[in-house]
C-alpha cells in the first residue's frame, strides 16, 4: 500500500532526474565499442549466479534496446582475458552477431586495460570525424596487467576524441576514474545485478556533446551527405561488392547503384552513408526530448493515455501517481508516463494539440 507507492515515487524521482527536457546537442551517429572483461575475476559470485552471467544478461538486453533507440549507430564487441584483448565482432548494426559473441564467454586469466583500449581505438580509427566515438568497459577486475605505459593509450584516446566510460563490478579503481575523467566519460560501480542493468542501460541515450578543448579535435556542426537506398529484387543473381557470391536482393545505393546487404552501412564503392529514412526520423527524439511531467495531487478523472480512472487500489492506501504535461496540461498515470518518456518519445496530448492547431490554420 503506502510503502509501495512511496518506493514507486522514489524510483520515478530518480528516473526523472536523468531526463532532460532541454534540446541538447547529442551525437546520433554513434560508434560504440563494448569491452567485456572475461578474466577470472568475472567468476566471482557477488552478482548472482556470477559476474560474467550478470554482465552477459545485462548486455543482451542493452544491445537490442541500443539499436532500437539509436538505429543509425553501430556496435563492436571486444573480449579481454589472459592479459590480451581480442575483437569478437566488427562495427555493425547486426545485434544478433553481438549477442552471439557475448554468449560464448569463458573467463580466464587477467585483464589488460591497455590492450583493450588499443584494440578499441583501432576499431574506431576509420569512423568519420563527425560521429560520436565511444568505448564502454564492463569491468569486474580490480587488478590489471599491461605491457607498457597505459597513460600513453589514455592520451591517444583523449586526442582522438573517444569517450571512455566504465561500469565496474568490484571496488572503485583509480585508473578507471582517471580515464573516464580525461575522456569526458562516466565511471560507475554496480552494487547488485539490478543496479548493473540500470548503469549499462544509461548508455542507451547519447552523451551530450561538450565544448572541446583546444588540444582536442573540434566537432563543428556540419552537413552530412546521406543516401536513402531502395530495396531491389532480381530475377537472376547479380554481382555485389559486399557479397561473396551473386545475390538476388539487396539495397541499391542512389549514387553509384552498388548493392549493400543491410542498413545502416557505408557504400563499399562510393562510401556514401546509406540509411533508411524511418531510422533517421527515429533518431531525432534524442535531440528533441519529451518534456518531463510534473507530479500533481489532483487524482480525480482518468488518464489521458490509457483511459483508466485515478482511484486508490485499497481502503487507506496512498493515492495513485498522477502526472501532468506542462505544455498541454493533460494528466497521465505513472505507467503511461514511463511509456511515453522511455518508448514513445512523444506526448499524445501535445500531438493532438499540434494537429488541432494545424487544422485551424488551414481552415
Amino acid at each position: 500500500g503506502l510503502l509501495t507507492v512511496k518506493l514507486d515515487r522514489s524510483l520515478r524521482a530518480s528516473r526523472r532526474k536523468k531526463r532532460d527536457g532541454r534540446m541538447v546537442r547529442r551525437g546520433i551517429l554513434r560508434y560504440l565499442v563494448i569491452v567485456l572483461d572475461s578474466s577470472s575475476a568475472m567468476q566471482l559470485t557477488d552478482i548472482k549466479p556470477n559476474r560474467v552471467s550478470g554482465a552477459s544478461s545485462a548486455l543482451k538486453e542493452f544491445i537490442p534496446e541500443f539499436f532500437d533507440q539509436n538505429p543509425l549507430s553501430q556496435i563492436a564487441v571486444v573480449v579481454a582475458k589472459d592479459s590480451l584483448a581480442e575483437k569478437a565482432t566488427d562495427l555493425s548494426g547486426n545485434s544478433g552477431s553481438h549477442v552471439e559473441a557475448i554468449e560464448k564467454l569463458s573467463p580466464s586469466g587477467s585483464f589488460s586495460l591497455q590492450n583493450s583500449l588499443d584494440v578499441s581505438l583501432l576499431l574506431l580509427d576509420p569512423c568519420p570525424k563527425h560521429s560520436s566515438r565511444e568505448i564502454l568497459f564492463v569491468l569486474g577486475a580490480i587488478t590489471m596487467i599491461d605491457p607498457a605505459n597505459v597513460f600513453q593509450s589514455i592520451e591517444r584516446a583523449e586526442s582522438t576524441g573517444a569517450r571512455v566510460s566504465v561500469v565496474g563490478m568490484g571496488g572503485e579503481v583509480h585508473i578507471c576514474s582517471t580515464i573516464a575523467r580525461r575522456t569526458r566519460g562516466t565511471y560507475r560501480v554496480a552494487k547488485d545485478e539490478p543496479h548493473l542493468r540500470s548503469l549499462i542501460r544509461e548508455h542507451v541515450t547519447p552523451l551530450a556533446i561538450m565544448q572541446e578543448k583546444s588540444s582536442q579535435r573540434s566537432t563543428p556542426a556540419t552537413l552530412i551527405k546521406m543516401g536513402f537506398p531502395r530495396h531491389r529484387n532480381f530475377s537472376a543473381p547479380v554481382f555485389a561488392p559486399n557479397f561473396e557470391r551473386g545475390v538476388t536482393a539487396g539495397y541499391e545505393c542512389p549514387r553509384c547503384h552498388a548493392l549493400t546487404p543491410a542498413l545502416p552501412a557505408d557504400c563499399a564503392v562510393c562510401s556514401l552513408a546509406l540509411v533508411p529514412a524511418p531510422h533517421l526520423a527515429r533518431s531525432f527524439h534524442h535531440l528533441f526530448p519529451t518534456l518531463p511531467y510534473r507530479d500533481i495531487d489532483d487524482v480525480q478523472g482518468e488518464c489521458f493515455g490509457c483511459g483508466s480512472e485515478f482511484i486508490a487500489t485499497a481502503i487507506g492506501a496512498a493515492p495513485p501517481i498522477v502526472t501532468q504535461c506542462p505544455r498541454c496540461n493533460e494528466r497521465f498515470c505513472g505507467k503511461c508516463d514511463e511509456f511515453i518518456h522511455d518508448a514513445l518519445h512523444n506526448c499524445p496530448g501535445c500531438c493532438g494539440l499540434d494537429a488541432n492547431t494545424e487544422k485551424a490554420d488551414v481552415e
